[in-house]
């Protein structure tokens, strides 16, 4: 055993070392920043606001408890300013414990085979990638397997401290994610199945609920919000609850759970018809969506898992197993909304013990698939380094080019981090850039709807991230939804395009030239003010409420007009123009469809402001902006 402990950590040193240096990426920043305020306020870590895609947010709604930030902040007292390689060192305490208790789960469920049990766990691709990051998945994963190991031996030894510590660790895993919650379903069939009659053991299950409702209530008490509510708040903001959105996660989380075991191990389990229609009935229908073989055939390996699973419910050997599998997966279809890789972690224990158990006897495709998804896993792995340490350089790069000018940053994620430690600002909705200052953008996250103020954003610094091998976890034309369905949503990219693109900009001054405005003009958005949003289907635009522009006016007296389309859904009506703040024209709307303001002859020289209003706005569900009407045209009648 002392021998098999020493390689399971030697190898979990093997797979975490070669990434100690690997950037903030993805979500860490929100856990950094939210450790740093947890050093002011450790007792309210979640009291802080921060701006999320151009908006400012209140974290005390986020998806996840404080736990991580907890966590960070300790490090932080303790290695002062973050860097990378020693609190990615300090992390590996998570990816250890997770290893370990895999381990004594393994010695209880496949005693001849726990350390290729272990191994093949450990080198599960999603787990290879987010044990490089300070998200929760690997702090979530650590307590949940060593709630789940403690827990088991508890009921098998009738140990009250084993029972204890799994109490703990459940504890511990509600405070990081709240769907630790789950680690008391899936233990209520362990012990209904081995020892129902122990009071001691139901008890102990209600650990995760007394302690997340614990959290609720204290913050009620203390700060005004409930946590779960402002988080409700922010999922009917944005939408991530919206029907399209669940089908989405659950059509991923099926691709991603296809990968999770490497599929050779499926040559050698797939002996019945029933099992090979599984995998090919899904597969066919979803290459009729989308025929890549990232898609469709993650998707068929994805139902057989599924199948396979239920097969071994009614077994009185592998039930625990495949309920805790089957339990988990339909769980996670309901919860979340991304549909990213990482959000299966907690089950992959059950699945890889269950393979194995299976193919106990044929250690050579035991072997297979760990080869498989080692090699698997270190390319996902690598290429995420590789996308990370490109966004840190461009970051640091373009801030020693603005040389203290405002710097202003619409980029998430890792490029925002690093911009921001440089000095960079969110960019808020609607902000308007004054002549000088300056934007980092990012093409993957998205653009944040800004007022340019009339001038035009000039290139200064740009570059494309691209790793050298074509596997991708995201990308501008890969359709991945590795990371969130937000991309797309096969289970991996393959090509050879660019990850993203990151731009710095610079707000120059520009006259405007031109007295009549489509928006389809080349030169129209140095004509836009505020309140017009991105040019759609190549001739028009969305406006605000509230929209303006800078227009050249011709020097004579000449009618001013503007061509719109009322959509069936906006519920304004009254329609207003301004000229330089003076009311030029006014029409109320009959409906939906076309229409065309004007007004009188008006006397106006050089640049001018035309102001477009709508007396009500709307926000359709999902999207953030807040809509007036369709633009198509306006300005000078010639």
């Amino acid at each position: 055993m002392r021998r098999e402990v020493l390689i399971v950590v030697a190898f979990v040193l093997l797979l975490r070392l070669p990434f100690l240096g690997i950037p903030a990426q993805w979500d860490d920043f929100n856990y950094l920043s939210a450790g740093e305020y947890a050093l002011t306020n450790p007792a309210h870590p979640s009291w802080f606001q921060f701006v999320f895609h151009g908006r400012t947010v209140d974290m005390r709604g986020h998806p996840h408890p404080p736990g991580v930030a907890w966590i960070i902040a300790a490090l932080l007292a303790v290695l002062g300013p973050f860097r990378e390689a020693p609190f990615h060192a300090a992390f590996l305490a998570f990816s250890l414990t997770a290893a370990l208790s895999m381990y004594l789960l393994a010695r209880r469920f496949v005693p001849g085979r726990a350390l290729i049990a272990t191994l093949l766990f450990l080198v599960v691709p999603a787990s290879m990638v987010s044990g490089t990051s300070f998200e929760s998945d690997t702090p979530l994963l650590a307590f949940w397997m060593l709630a789940a190991a403690l827990y088991v031996e508890a009921v098998e030894r009738q140990r009250a401290a084993l029972l204890a510590g799994a109490a703990a660790a459940m504890g511990a895993a509600a405070m990081v994610a709240y769907s630790a919650f789950l680690l008391a379903p899936v233990g209520a069939l362990f012990l209904w199945q081995r020892r129902r009659g122990w009071h001691a053991g139901w008890a102990a299950l209600a650990a995760p609920f007394a302690v997340i409702a614990a959290y609720q209530i204290y913050e009620r008490l203390t700060g005004g919000a409930l946590p779960a509510g402002e988080l409700l708040g922010h999922f009917q903001t944005h939408g991530f609850q919206r029907l399209e959105m669940k089908l989405k996660n659950a059509v991923a989380l099926v691709g991603h759970l296809g990968l999770m075991v490497a599929p050779v191990v499926w040559l050698a389990l797939v002996r019945r018809w029933t099992l090979a229609a599984a995998f090919v009935v899904p597969a066919l229908a979803a290459a009729f969506y989308d025929p890549h073989p990232l898609f469709w055939a993650p998707a068929g390996l994805g139902a057989l898992v599924l199948a396979w699973s239920w097969g071994w419910v009614r077994d009185g050997e592998k039930r625990f197993l495949a309920a805790w599998l089957l339990l988990y997966f339909a769980a996670a279809v309901v919860i979340f909304f991304a549909g990213a890789a990482r959000y299966l972690l907690p089950l992959s224990a059950p699945l890889v013990l269950l393979v194995v158990r299976e193919l106990a006897e044929r250690p050579v495709w035991l072997r297979a698939a760990l080869v498989f998804n080692l090699v698997l896993g270190l390319a996902a792995a690598w290429v995420n380094f590789e996308h990370w340490r490109d966004s840190r350089a461009f970051a640091h790069e373009a801030a020693s080019r603005v040389a203290g000018a405002p710097l202003w940053t619409s980029a998430e994620w890792g490029a925002r981090y690093y911009a921001e430690r440089a000095g960079a600002r969110p960019l808020l909705t609607g902000q308007t850039l004054a002549p000088g200052d300056f934007l980092l953008e990012s093409a993957l996250s998205g653009n944040v709807e800004h007022s340019r103020g009339g001038n035009r954003m000039a290139v200064r610094l740009e570059r494309e991230i691209r790793p050298r091998l074509p596997l991708r976890l995201a990308g501008l034309d890969a359709r991945t939804g590795y990371a969130t369905v937000g991309f797309g949503l096969r289970a991996f990219g393959w090509s050879g395009g660019p990850v993203d693109r990151l731009r710095l900009l610079e707000a120059v001054s520009m006259e405007p030239s031109l007295s009549w405005l489509r928006m389809s003009d080349s030169a129209a958005s140095d004509h836009l003010l505020d309140g017009v949003y991105g040019l759609e289907q190549g001739e028009w635009r969305w406006a605000a409420p509230r929209s303006s522009y800078r227009l050249l006016a011709p020097g004579r007296a000449a009618a001013v007009a503007a061509v719109i389309h009322l959509p069936a859904d906006a519920p304004g009506r009254r329609v207003r123009l301004e000229l330089d703040g003076k009311v030029i024209a006014e029409r109320t709307l009959a409906g939906e469809g076309r229409h065309r303001i004007e007004s009188g002859l008006v006397e106006a020289k050089g640049p001018v402001t035309l102001m477009l209003q709508i007396d009500k706005g709307f926000r359709p569900a999902g999207d953030r902006r807040e809509l007036g009407l369709i633009v198509l045209e306006l300005g000078f009648v010639e």
